[in-house]
């Protein structure tokens, strides 16, 4: 059985985890290269298609750097969910390195910290939905614009997709032709 899970914001170390647990059940687990589905809307490239849709010419660079701005102001939010997921992961792989719930926060808090923030550092690591609705406020405040998920959707082309979820595509494609 083949399936697709959001990543979550998940550092590398419990993504492992996860696919280790389902491996062993005879699952084949496909992990979202971000942390979950809108954020594949949230591209730099994207953004600056949906803006320009609206009449707003942003370059590419100003679209990420609202991105970042965007990702900055729910940091803490952030930092909070995926310290949350981790211990949830840790519990539900039954604890594969006998770490405790602190030492799984002090270990996130670490990464986490250490994360550089760019475009791809925010697609992979953040929530996307407060994301969205937080790019849209700086968006309304800077170009007077309202961008929505369904403006973002209608500039999704097959270009604009990430490798990852051309992959994820592919693969599901496959399994339904060969189950």
């Amino acid at each position: 059985m083949f399936f697709i899970q959001d990543r979550d914001g998940l550092p590398d170390r419990y993504v492992g985890y996860i696919k280790t647990k389902y491996q062993n059940h005879g699952l084949d687990v496909s992990i979202l290269g971000r942390h979950e589905v809108e954020n594949y809307l949230l591209d730099g490239k994207i953004i600056r298609a949906a803006l320009n849709g609206k009449g707003m010419d942003v370059s590419l660079k100003d679209c990420r750097v609202l991105l970042v701005r965007a990702a900055e102001s729910i940091q803490a939010e952030t930092r909070g969910d995926i310290r949350r997921k981790c211990k949830q992961v840790n519990h539900f792989c039954d604890n594969p390195d006998n770490l405790n719930d602190n030492a799984v926060e002090a270990e996130v808090d670490q990464w986490f910290d250490s994360l550089m923030l760019n475009e791809e550092t925010v697609l992979r690591v953040f929530l996307g939905k407060e994301l969205l609705k937080t790019l849209r406020n700086f968006v309304a405040e800077q170009y007077a614009v309202d961008i929505r998920e369904p403006d973002l959707r209608d500039v999704l082309t097959k270009n604009r997709l990430s490798d990852d979820i051309k992959t994820i595509f592919k693969q599901t494609a496959q399994e339904k032709e060969n189950p």
